[in-house]
């Protein structure tokens, strides 16, 4: 088997954390894509690297804000059709709920320029100054919870 030829689509991992109170994590970008932009936590997978572990270490790199295994509520595949990237990314997003004491560890550290917390109710204020197709994103996430 050659795998050489599937060498067409980055893998990444993003976090969705949030608290019983309705709050959320973002993020606001320091790296060359998506300067200052807020988004989810994440980052690509390392070589051999598990999902999960990728989520939880972003998560923990950018954010200071430790999130475990057990407190994964779902996941989800997204194809992202950014036009700014290449070749495509297929971004697993993490679901976390987390206790609001775990939100009070969040800093803003890696490539992470700044972090907020925010209520889940307000990301509507934010759907122009999220990166890329992270508001859709989260907000299927925040509709799915709501159901």
């Amino acid at each position: 088997f050659n795998n050489t030829q599937y060498k067409n689509v980055c893998v990444a991992t993003d976090a969705f954390i949030y608290t019983d109170e309705g709050d959320m994590v973002l993020i606001q970008r320091g790296g060359k894509l998506g300067y200052l932009d807020w988004a989810l936590p994440g980052g690509h997978m390392e070589a051999g690297e598990d999902p999960l572990d990728c989520a939880i270490r972003e998560t923990k790199e950018e954010t200071g804000i430790d999130v475990y295994p057990n407190q994964l509520m779902h996941t989800l595949c997204i194809h992202s059709k950014m036009k700014c990237v290449k070749p495509p990314i297929l971004s697993i997003v993490h679901v976390f709920k987390v206790a609001p004491s775990q939100m009070a560890a969040a800093i803003a550290d890696d490539d992470a320029k700044a972090i907020k917390i925010v209520s889940m109710n307000d990301i509507y204020n934010y759907r122009n100054s999220l990166y890329e197709d992270h508001y859709q994103v989260i907000k299927e996430i925040i509709d799915g919870l709501e159901s």
